[in-house]
Formats: structure tokens, sequence, C-alpha cells
């Protein structure tokens, strides 16, 4: 299993706080908005997809540890990173 250090876990941690409060936002938004008599539909509707695409992004982050998808994902970033010489910086190699 690719192991993650401390700062990619702050990484996620950060973005998973990120788009939790973000759904949140957008929840009292859409609400505010279908409370009201001028309410426009098309961008209720467009808010609401938008949290259902945050949603997703929030189960994937919390399944983070069990995702096969992410440890991936991780191992291509760490590669490129790796490949990239005049970045100056690189991610951890595991071993």
């Amino acid at each position: 299993m690719l192991q993650l250090d401390k700062e990619q876990e702050a990484q996620f941690g950060l973005e998973l706080a990120t788009k939790r409060q973000e759904h949140a936002d957008l929840d009292a938004a859409i609400h505010t908005l279908t409370q009201s008599q001028f309410a426009d539909r098309m961008l209720v509707q467009r808010l609401k997809k938008r949290k259902l695409a945050l949603k997703d992004r929030i189960v994937q982050l919390e399944e983070f540890p069990h995702s096969r998808y992410y440890r991936l994902t991780l191992l291509a970033l760490k590669r490129q990173y790796a490949s990239v010489s005049c970045v100056g910086m690189s991610l951890p190699r595991n071993r």
C-alpha cells in the first residue's frame, strides 16, 4: 500500500474540509433560493449539479485510504514530479 507523508495527508484533509464547507454553502444557497419567489430554476439546477459533484468528491476523499484509484493517482504524481528536474522539488519515493 502506498503510504502518504504528513504533508500529503494534510493536503487531502484540507481538500476534504474545503469540499465539505463548499457543499454546506451550496446547500444553504439552494435552500435560500428555493424559498425565494424570484428563484431562477436554471441556477438552482446548476447549483444542485455542482453540489452532487462535490458530494462525489467528498466520498472519494473519505474512502481515500482504501481507494485503489487514489493510490494509483499518487503513484503517477510521484513519478511525474520525480521526472521533472526543473521544478526543484519531488515527492518522497516509496521503497
